[in-house]
């Protein structure tokens, strides 16, 4: 990201990815450390295992 035009750019490309894919879950990462991020995509991946895994 050397310009803010490439970032710009990476933005743009990410909501059109991401608007697309609306069951995709999106992780909030933010001032986070790395054990907490971890967790809850392991929280997230769990909870889609048990909507798609029959009893």
């Amino acid at each position: 990201y050397a310009t803010l035009d490439s970032v710009k750019k990476e933005l743009q490309y990410a909501h059109m990815l991401f608007n697309g894919h609306p069951e995709w879950n999106m992780v909030k990462v933010t001032a986070k450390p790395i054990e907490e991020i971890a967790s809850n995509i392991i929280r997230i991946y769990r909870k889609k295992q048990k909507e798609v895994t029959p009893k």
